[in-house]
């Protein structure tokens, strides 16, 4: 009797960290929607996927993770087919520990366990032990009622972090290429002896205010520094220099860049921010603004 009480005590705490470091991720921005995007970047950063598998893999995970936390609270599985899910769980956070340790001084949290580093020392191998626990009670039987749990479990992850198809899309937007506009554009960065009418180029347009201008910011860092990308990317700005230097330091996007007037930016972006263009030999070969700058757009604009 005693003894089952403590592998239920033991099942219903590793229950409870499962959910919290499920949960965790989706609130971890203190937002109710997409919370998730700060993992999908650690992940691409990391080198752990790309921008057509990091998405999918973490909501799955984050999915997986909050079914398994229930399921060990309710035990609405058999234990062959939970301990299996848990396993999987459990050399994840485990391979992320150990790849991750030599990051600790400058990164104290995982990619995959929620919490830091120093706390998943200990609550690694609790989990490891309610494993164990799991793996020698009884069997128990499979309930349709685990479906109750598993289904909507993956279905508040997607839902709350949604993937659309427009992720998944390559259309370039239809852009008339004004030389008069773009002269001011070379100009500038031929003065930093960068020719933009040789060779293939990635050129963004941000706004330092923009909140999207933000995100893309950071996603573009993010990729090229996951993606180890030889991609040659140039930013441009309206606006001071210390609102643009902000910008770089805030959002880890060092590239070069130049700034140029108001009217200039809009001019040349087509009224729109952010804006990307994709350049070979001084022509516009692909234009891109917000979200149409899609998961696919970046993995091959990077991967060039």
């Amino acid at each position: 009797m005693e003894n089952k009480t403590t592998t239920k005590i033991i099942l219903y705490i590793a229950g409870i960290l499962l959910l919290v470091s499920g949960f965790g991720k989706m609130f971890s921005e203190l937002v109710f929607t997409n919370g998730l995007a700060n993992f999908d970047l650690r992940i691409i950063e990391s080198g752990y996927g790309n921008w057509i598998t990091a998405p999918i893999g973490i909501r799955i995970f984050v999915g997986l993770e909050i079914s398994v936390g229930f399921l060990l609270l309710f035990k609405w599985l058999n234990n062959k087919v939970l301990s299996k899910l848990f396993l999987v769980l459990l050399l994840f956070y485990a391979t992320d520990l150990m790849l991750g340790w030599n990051n600790l001084l400058t990164e104290n949290s995982l990619l995959f366990f929620t919490f830091s580093k120093i706390s998943s020392l200990v609550l690694l191998p609790f989990l490891l032990l309610s494993y164990v626990f799991l793996k020698f009670t009884e069997a128990g039987r499979n309930s349709w009622l685990s479906l109750a749990i598993i289904l909507p479990s993956f279905a508040l992850v997607f839902t709350l972090n949604p993937l659309f198809i427009e992720n998944y899309e390559t259309v370039s937007a239809p852009y008339k290429q004004n030389q008069k506009n773009w002269k001011v554009i070379a100009d500038a960065f031929q003065k930093q002896d960068i020719n933009i009418n040789e060779g293939n180029y990635l050129l963004a347009f941000y706004s330092t205010s923009c909140p999207h201008c933000n995100d893309l910011a950071k996603a573009f860092g993010a990729t090229y520094r996951g993606y180890k990308s030889k991609r040659k990317i140039l930013l441009v700005f309206p606006g001071n220099v210390e609102d643009t230097d902000n910008f770089i330091a805030r959002n880890k996007c060092e590239f070069d860049f130049i700034r140029i007037t108001s009217d200039e930016f809009l001019k040349v972006s087509g009224f729109s921010f952010p804006a990307m263009f994709s350049i070979e030999n001084g022509k516009v070969q692909g234009f891109w603004t917000g979200d149409s700058f899609s998961f696919v757009v970046r993995d091959q604009e990077f991967k060039k």
